[in-house]
Order: structure tokens, then sequence, then C-alpha cells
């Protein structure tokens, strides 16, 4: 439909948009992601995202979570068959607000 090629115009737009500017934006791009991926803080984490989601792509997100583990962080994750990018609390909110509710008691 509409929003798998809306989808596919702007995860290219972003890639072609990172390509061009990889000496100069770029630069900042990729060294807050490997702040992000080396992250030395070790509270514990709750990740939401989907696997439909072709801006914070699954296996991106698996990459950073098992280095995570890996380190000692306590990593829980509530994941999404096909919501859109960021708008899970829109679409499932007893979901979304229930497991964080309950990572924030625990």
């Amino acid at each position: 439909g509409i929003e798998g090629i809306a989808e596919n115009i702007i995860e290219y737009s972003a890639r072609t948009y990172l390509k061009l500017s990889e000496n100069s934006a770029g630069i900042l791009h990729r060294a807050s992601s490997n702040a992000f991926h080396g992250n030395s803080i070790s509270a514990p984490s709750l990740w939401f995202y989907s696997k439909a989601d072709p801006v914070a792509r699954i296996e991106d997100c698996i990459t950073v979570i098992e280095k995570w583990k890996s380190r000692g962080t306590i990593v829980q994750e509530c994941v999404w068959e096909d919501t859109p990018h960021i708008q899970h609390a829109r679409y499932d909110p007893k979901r979304y607000f229930g497991t964080l509710e309950k990572f924030l008691i625990e």
C-alpha cells in the first residue's frame, strides 16, 4: 500500500542524506552511534521497538541490546510486529504504558 511506498521513500532519503553528508553530519552520526552502542551506563534499560520499523530496524536494535547484555546491563524488551516508527504508545497504549509502569516499579 501507500504506507509501504512512503516508508521506502523516507528510508531511501535518510540513507541518501547520510551518504551525501558522510564527511560532515555523517561524522557526528557515526560518533553518536558509536557512543550509543558502547554506552558505559549500566542502568537497566527498556526497549520498545517494532519488527516492521524501517528507521529503527530490528536488526540494529538487537545488535545494541546484545552488546549491552554482554556487558551485564539488564535489558527488557517490548516488541511489536507491525507498529510504525515511534508509534507504539499510540497504537497500543495499554501494553506500552503497562510495560513502562512495571519496569519503573521494578
